[in-house]
């Protein structure tokens, strides 16, 4: 319900020209939540906490050819566990690389 933390899975895939390497992807800055109230999520690598995000970039499902760069044409999925609003509310994600490149959508909360 809304102000409890809850999980999101974020699927994205990099429509650029140039590859990230996963130090890069670990550095990102990662926002979620209702729109006017973003958390800025701390990247972890194990178990997930409160205001926590992990990426997934396992081969061969995300890392096609295995070479520990998210390339052209591959997706990257994040788990990010945050206060989101309850089912049927507006959830916000921002996703920003050191180098600038950033990405920001909305879903609703299921």
């Amino acid at each position: 319900s809304a102000g409890e933390a809850g999980s999101a899975q974020i699927w994205m895939k990099n429509i650029g020209s140039q590859t990230v390497g996963l130090a890069d992807i670990q550095r990102a800055d990662l926002f979620c939540g209702s729109a006017g109230n973003l958390n800025h999520l701390a990247h972890v690598s194990g178990s997930l906490g409160n205001n926590q995000w992990t990426e997934d970039f396992s081969a061969p499902e995300y890392d096609q050819n295995n070479n520990q760069l998210w390339d052209p044409g591959e997706t990257l999925k994040v788990t990010a566990r945050t206060t989101i609003p309850s089912q049927g509310g507006r959830v916000t994600v921002q996703f920003a690389l050191s180098n600038g490149i950033w990405r920001s959508t909305e879903f609703t909360a299921s």
